[in-house]
């Protein structure tokens, strides 16, 4: 085997190894994984969604923390009406920091909308730090 084989071999290696080291967690949460819990609590749990952010990086915490989901994510993600309706997030790519996507959601969202993950890392779980919602950014949300 060449040296120039050998080389490339390395290279591939290391690229993998950090593209895995870098956007997925193997035995924590992925930030795939963190859009899906979101989604998943956005539509049948809201008074958790503060959970998929981590405390110590996000701006506004104790806000949605503590806040009735009526003046936080109900101003983002409007329940629909009379029925509650769904939203879908469809992520452009898996890799990068923020994640680009699509949500979908019930007619009063207006939807469809681009919305950007920005992430943060906490041992080998990926959380979110904040949203950008059709080029709202996160600080403008709650204030």
């Amino acid at each position: 085997m060449s040296n120039f084989t050998k080389a490339i071999g390395v290279t591939l290696i290391l690229l993998l190894v950090t593209t895995i080291l870098t956007s997925c967690a193997p035995f924590g949460t992925s930030k795939r994984d963190r859009v899906l819990l979101f989604e998943a609590d956005l539509n049948s749990a809201r008074d958790y969604l503060y959970q998929n952010f981590l405390e110590s990086e996000t701006y506004n915490y104790p806000v949605i923390r503590d806040s009735d989901v009526g003046t936080t994510w109900d101003m983002w993600f409007p329940p629909g009406f009379p029925d509650p309706g769904t939203y879908t997030i469809t992520l452009d790519s898996h890799f990068g920091n923020p994640l680009d996507a699509t949500v979908e959601g019930p007619d009063v969202f207006g939807g469809p909308k681009s919305i950007q993950f920005h992430f943060v890392r906490s041992g080998v779980y990926w959380y979110l730090s904040e949203l950008t919602l059709d080029g709202v950014a996160w600080q403008n949300l709650f204030d």
